[in-house]
């Protein structure tokens, strides 16, 4: 399985690389990632443009949306995008407010 991974600093990318080791993992982000992507000005579709050839993930992980600002567009993905969201009880309204741009959203219950 290929997994694009939208990742929210250097400690997140440690995590999931350890974590999804037996998986083909890219990650993006503002900085230290794979790819990296100008936020305010970069949509989604240049990120995706930035994948190396004949590399197409299966679905797009995103940590975090609710400490990070998305990617323009990324409602606009060809692929199943998923939002991991920690902290739900801390920004509701913006969380809420964003959940359209996702095909699948989890979350702890506390």
């Amino acid at each position: 399985m290929r997994i694009l991974i939208g990742c929210l600093d250097l400690i997140d990318k440690e995590y999931y690389k350890e974590a999804l080791q037996s998986y083909d993992v890219i990650f993006f982000s503002s900085d230290n990632a794979d790819i990296i992507y100008k936020v305010y000005e970069t949509s989604f579709l240049q990120i995706l443009e930035q994948l190396p050839d004949n590399w197409e993930p299966d679905i797009i992980l995103f940590s975090h949306p609710e400490y990070q600002v998305l990617p323009i567009d990324i409602e606009k993905s060809p692929y199943p995008v998923i939002a991991l969201i920690i902290d739900w009880n801390i920004g509701f309204e913006l969380i809420n407010f964003i959940t359209g741009c996702f095909d699948y959203i989890f979350t702890d219950k506390d």
